[in-house]
Order: C-alpha cells, then structure tokens, then sequence
C-alpha cells in the first residue's frame, strides 16, 4: 500500500497524499504515489515528531555486550554473506564492507561455537543456511 493510498484509507482528502509528493522525492526517491505507506509512516513520524532515546542513544546495547563478551570477539566492518551450522560450530563467511564491490574472490571464513546474526526474515533466508520452512517461505516486498 502506497502513501497516497494510506492517506485514502483514513478518509483524508487527496491533497494530503498530493502534500507528500515533494518531500518523498526528495527523501524517499520516489512519489507518495509509489513509496510504501510502511516504510514513509515511520520515516516521516521520525523527522517530523521528537524522537525518544535513551542517554547516549542506543550505543548502550552494544557496549554492554562488549563487556560481557569482550570486545575481542565482536567484528565489525565486515559484510556477512553466509551463516551455516556445520556439527558444533558456526562457520560466517564475511567480506570487508569497504571492499564490497570488489570482494567477489574475498570471502573469509569466520568460525564459532555461536553467533548473534540479528536481521529480519527477509535478509537471513538469503544468508543463513538450514533455516526453518516457515522462515524461507515467508513472504516480503523486500524478496
């Protein structure tokens, strides 16, 4: 459902959907008419109302798990392309983020006794190997 189409829905006049228009370009690359109502609702309620945090923002979350694991075993700056479960082991195959592009022949093989993957649905049935049925079937805008 569309920006426009949502603002139907509540019985707001067309004007309203028509108001969004530039500001959708602009922020969203795209019209009103054809950005998801789901993605624009959250976006615009962000910058247009205050937005609540706690002291220090959400670096608190991974400050503490870096304490309680320790910082040696967090990576960071490295894009996963594959998480499989092989016998008592996770095997992650990374690239460098900012080789990304050229990294086709770059992959390294991360090993673990566990790992913290934490992205939707849509994203982990590409990445992650022997997931449930239910998880590779689900369906999304995002494919």
């Amino acid at each position: 459902m569309s920006l426009v189409e949502w603002c139907t829905s509540q019985g707001w006049p067309p004007e309203v959907g028509a108001f969004w228009d530039p500001y959708c370009k602009s922020a969203l690359r795209g019209p009103a008419s054809q950005v998801s109502a789901w993605a624009a609702i959250p976006f615009l309620g962000a910058e247009f109302q205050p937005t609540l945090t706690l002291p220090g923002g959400n670096a608190w979350l991974p400050l503490a798990f870096a304490g309680k694991v320790g910082l040696d075993k967090i990576k960071t700056g490295k894009t996963v392309v594959r998480v499989e479960q092989k016998g008592d082991v996770v095997l992650v195959g990374v690239v460098p983020t900012s080789e990304w592009a050229a990294a086709v022949n770059t992959v390294e093989t991360l090993q673990a006794k566990s790992v913290i993957f934490a992205v939707p649905h849509y994203f982990a049935r590409h990445v992650v190997s022997g997931l449930p049925a239910d998880v590779v079937a689900s369906k999304s805008a995002f494919g």
